[in-house]
């Protein structure tokens, strides 16, 4: 009995070793960097105006391109933190295309470029030329004010009547 015991031992750790071993190998082949099997690339940034702010709900376009030729586009709007996100096929980008992210707000656009890299994530941040004004602004502050104030004298006017 003893001796059928101390077999399956034996086949027990020259399982777990040869499974370690694979798993090691797999690991080892496993590349490092995206374009080395058309892996997905995310394309991901900030948008900000010139004071540094966030902007929040800016439209951004980033786009592909193999030299001077439009490959790929993509889409997303900006969030509270100014942040979007963009995803491309392997297919969609090859290495040392250009990255163009256009973001748009009220109107005005401002675009960031960027070569890609083999990374699987790249950032491409986008800087508008001015400062965006927040409603917290003085001219918010007096047209919420001039909007409150109508409200008011409406509902007292009526009162009255």
């Amino acid at each position: 009995m003893g001796f059928i015991d101390s077999n399956l031992r034996v086949k027990r750790c020259v399982s777990i070793v040869a499974s370690l071993a694979f798993i090691l190998t797999a690991i080892a082949l496993v590349p490092e960097h995206a374009a080395a099997q058309g892996f997905p690339k995310a394309v991901i940034g900030t948008v900000r105006d010139n004071a540094g702010t966030p902007v929040q709900g800016a439209l951004v376009i980033v786009k592909m391109f193999d030299g001077l030729t439009e490959k790929s586009s993509h889409s997303d709007t900006t969030d509270s933190l100014g942040r979007y996100t963009t995803s491309f096929g392997g297919a969609e980008w090859s290495l040392n295309w250009r990255i163009e992210a256009s973001a748009t707000y009220n109107s005005q656009t401002e675009t960031s470029t960027a070569t890609c890299d083999d990374a699987v994530t790249q950032i491409v941040d986008v800087t508008f030329t001015f400062e965006i004004p927040e409603f917290g602004t003085m001219v918010g502050t007096i047209v919420a004010g001039l909007a409150l104030g109508i409200v008011a004298i409406t509902v007292l006017f009526r009162k009255r009547q």
